[in-house]
């Protein structure tokens, strides 16, 4: 017997993987003195926002990087506008059948 069914936001609801890479470079880049590649950024998935920054920031720039990360997801996850296909369905399958269904995500300030 299902009692919960929890979902993840970034790569499980949507498509937003892109962004957050996207945010990551623009937000961080210009406090490491370096360009990030895609697999750098990938390595620090899985910690919060704050622990990914802190990964490539060694000095209080971080705080400065994490802020801008913040503004810069919020002012563009509009190009992340639908879920997944299916997604929808399955929601409303797992409502119809009175199954609690949350969202997590590790995004902070969002």
């Amino acid at each position: 017997m299902i009692k919960l069914v929890a979902f993840d936001l970034d790569g499980t609801i949507g498509d937003t993987i892109p962004l957050c890479i996207r945010t990551f470079k623009m937000a961080v880049e210009p406090y490491t003195g370096h360009e990030l590649s895609e697999e750098d950024i990938i390595q620090t998935f899985g910690l919060s926002e704050e622990g990914m920054i802190k990964q490539v920031i060694a000095n209080e720039n971080w705080k400065v990087a994490l802020n801008s990360f913040y503004a810069i997801y919020k002012e563009n996850h509009t190009q992340c506008p639908r879920p997944f296909e299916g997604i929808m369905e399955l929601i409303k399958e797992l409502k119809n059948k009175s199954i609690p269904t949350i969202l997590i995500t590790g995004k902070g300030k969002v």
